[in-house]
C-alpha cells in the first residue's frame, strides 16, 4: 500500500508540475492501478501461504514493483524534464540550489529507493525489507515540506 500512495503523490506532483494536463497522468495511472491489483494479490497468496514470502508469489512480487518502478521513472522524468526545461521560470539562483529543487520536486529520492526494491526483490535478498522501510520517509517527508518553498 505504501508504494501505491507514493505512486499517487508521484502522479499528483506531476499533474501540478504539467499544469493540470490529463494526458501526462494517464499512463502513470494505469500503471499505480496495475500496482494496486497486483499488490491485492500478493497479500492475498501470502494470506494462504505456508512457504516462504519469495517462494509463494515472486513473479506476482517482481510485477508489482517493476510497475511502480516504470511509473516512478516515467513520473519522474517529465517532472525534472518540466523544471529543467527553458520555459520554467528560475526561481533560484546558484547550480546547488538549483539541482536540490530538481531532486525534490522529481522526487528522484523515491524513484531510486524503488529501483533498489525492484533489484533487491529479483535478488531475493532480505536487503528488500530494508530498502521498502526507507520509502516511508521519501514519500512523506517531501510531501509536508511547505508547498511553495520550490514552486
Amino acid at each position: 500500500m505504501t508504494m501505491v500512495i507514493g505512486d499517487w503523490f508521484l502522479i499528483y506532483r506531476l499533474y501540478i508540475i504539467w499544469s493540470g494536463n490529463f494526458l501526462t497522468v494517464i499512463l502513470p495511472t494505469l500503471l499505480s492501478i496495475g500496482v494496486l491489483v497486483c499488490g491485492s494479490i500478493v497479500s492475498h497468496l501470502f494470506s494462504r501461504a505456508d512457504a516462504t514470502v519469495f517462494a509463494v508469489a515472486q513473479k506476482w512480487i517482481t510485477a508489482t514493483f517493476s510497475l511502480s518502478v516504470a511509473c516512478n521513472i516515467y513520473s519522474t522524468s517529465l517532472i525534472a524534464f518540466k523544471l529543467i526545461g527553458p520555459r520554467h521560470e528560475l526561481r533560484f539562483y546558484g547550480f546547488r540550489k538549483r539541482i536540490l529543487e530538481v531532486l525534490v520536486q522529481s522526487a528522484a529520492v523515491y524513484c531510486v529507493l524503488s529501483i533498489l526494491v525492484l533489484s533487491f526483490s529479483l535478488a531475493s535478498t532480505n536487503l528488500v525489507y530494508i530498502a521498502t522501510s526507507l520509502t516511508n520517509p521519501a514519500i512523506v517527508r517531501p510531501a509536508l515540506w511547505d508547498s511553495n518553498l520550490f514552486i
